[in-house]
């Protein structure tokens, strides 16, 4: 759901600081977020052994680049630099 609705965000006509497009960026990082979550709970990638992912299993490792590409989608100056930040360690997983 959080790749559909980045796919929505950045292909709209709507200016990104727009109530929809910012309601898309809030619930597509939430989705994310949560499957984030869901994915350490199950410890699907453990950090002490081999890479040894099944291919179902690799659109979760895409989970921090969409996490980084929504949250770069967020408008608000006022937490700009917190925002760009997370965006950053995201990006550098």
């Amino acid at each position: 759901k959080g790749w559909r609705l980045l796919d929505e965000v950045e292909g709209s006509s709507e200016p990104s600081g727009s109530c929809e497009v910012q309601g898309k960026v809030k619930e597509g990082l939430g989705s994310l977020e949560q499957a984030t979550r869901m994915v350490a709970q199950l410890d699907l990638f453990s950090r002490n052994e081999d890479l040894e992912i099944s291919s179902t299993d690799l659109k979760y490792l895409l989970l921090p680049a969409l996490l980084g590409a929504l949250t770069l989608k967020q408008v608000g100056l006022s937490k700009r630099l917190q925002r760009l930040e997370a965006a950053r360690s995201y990006l550098d997983f």
